[in-house]
């Protein structure tokens, strides 16, 4: 199993789309047709952070995406936000690494803060539980058209 941290570009956005297809299908709340503007994403090329985890043949199979930039209540703190994060279920067993590297990283890049999302009805909750994270807000959503 590889993980590393990789430029986002056209040929990572090729390899994710299956991983991303797949996140949405497992946790999407509406179930809209994706229309991602990978376009937006890769011009926020400095604040956009890809870590990707590959199996032997070199199939993206994992990711954890995340923002960072300061925090918006203090601003000398540096944050890092999640932004997706899905793991092929026959990988799972590996989604401690991806989050160790992560926050490794973070950690040399002086980041105070990082912030993971979590369908409230998940496994993945206790999983941050476990790893110290506290549960710091609820994310309410309404449809309204």
């Amino acid at each position: 199993m590889m993980i590393n941290l990789e430029q986002l570009n056209w040929n990572l956005i090729n390899e994710v789309e299956h991983i991303i297809d797949d996140n949405y299908a497992e946790t999407s709340h509406f179930h809209e047709p994706l229309d991602i503007d990978w376009n937006m994403y890769m011009m926020l090329d400095d604040v956009f952070k890809a870590f990707v985890m590959r199996n032997d043949n070199y199939r993206v199979v994992g990711i954890l995406f995340f923002m960072v930039h300061a925090y918006p209540h203090i601003k000398s703190l540096l944050m890092a936000q999640q932004v997706t994060f899905y793991v092929e279920p026959k990988y799972r067993r590996h989604s401690l690494s991806i989050m160790k590297i992560s926050e490794d990283y973070f950690k040399q890049l002086g980041v105070s803060i990082i912030v993971q999302s979590a369908r409230y009805d998940t496994e993945f909750c206790n999983v941050l539980d476990a790893k110290g994270y506290q549960r710091a807000d609820i994310t309410y959503t309404k449809r309204i058209d």
